[in-house]
């Protein structure tokens, strides 16, 4: 949330999440798959043998007609990336407007190999028989060294406002001080799309299901706070979980 405020270069991690609560509150936004960041710079930028390792094995892309993600260059550059199905067309949207054509055209060669990939590895067929080609939108154009970020983030809103359509231009207003208001917007945003049901969902981890899977899920409540954890979050053992039960545990935002 910092990395928002007036100035600031992005993380990562908010544009992803920020993706996310795009889809989750879109009517659309079931079609729609959200590629984190780290998987989508190997599909386009590194080895055969890596990108073998990160296959999306789980993922079934008949279930979706688009993905939307975002790509990092020289660890200070964002850019946004979009492939619309239902065209076969692959979109790098660069917010400085470097090379789209180049660069969507790389991007849609890589997708065509992943999706073969993943057909002789997972024999998946999934998209494996679209054509996939360069795709180009016209947008305004960053301004200054640190808002790549925001423009992806408001790219990736009119892309999911508009789908399946796929929009001619993306509007954005570069000024500083529209920049400013934007990031504020974002923030309340994220704010919104982070609110969960306390009693289903992980205080730490915000999910039922804690990240490190596993059939059996143990779950503690604060005795101040009345916040639930899983106990795998709380790097938590069995043996550990068996003795605070005994005593009115507090959790590490109440001590």
């Amino acid at each position: 949330m910092k990395t928002l405020q007036p100035h600031k270069w992005l993380m990562g991690e908010t544009i992803q999440c920020y993706l996310h609560v795009l889809v989750n509150n879109s009517d659309q936004g079931h079609r729609i798959y959200v590629l984190d960041h780290y998987t989508a710079n190997v599909i386009i930028n590194d080895e055969r043998e890596k990108v073998r390792r990160n296959i999306l094995s789980k993922v079934d892309f008949y279930d979706y007609e688009g993905i939307i993600s975002f790509l990092n260059v020289d660890e200070n550059h964002w850019m946004f990336l979009y492939l619309h199905a239902a065209s076969s067309q692959v979109f790098v949207i660069d917010p400085k407007g470097h090379d789209e054509q180049a660069k969507s055209m790389h991007a849609a060669s890589k997708f065509r190999e992943f999706f073969k990939m993943r057909r002789i590895c997972l024999n998946k067929n999934d998209w494996v028989d679209i054509k996939w080609n360069e795709g180009l939108i016209s947008h305004s154009k960053q301004q200054d060294g640190y808002s790549c970020g925001v423009f992806v983030m408001q790219m990736a809103k009119e892309v999911v406002g508009a789908f399946p359509s796929i929009p001619c231009h993306f509007a954005i207003h570069s000024a500083r001080e529209q920049m400013k208001h934007m990031r504020l917007t974002m923030a309340e945003e994220l704010l919104k799309g982070s609110v969960f049901k306390r009693g289903h969902c992980c205080s730490l981890c915000a999910a039922s299901k804690p990240p490190s899977g596993g059939a059996e899920t143990f779950w503690i409540e604060c005795h101040r706070c009345k916040r639930w954890f899983h106990g795998a979050c709380l790097s938590m053992s069995r043996k550990e979980f068996k003795r605070v039960q005994k005593v009115e545990w507090k959790c590490c935002l109440c001590k």
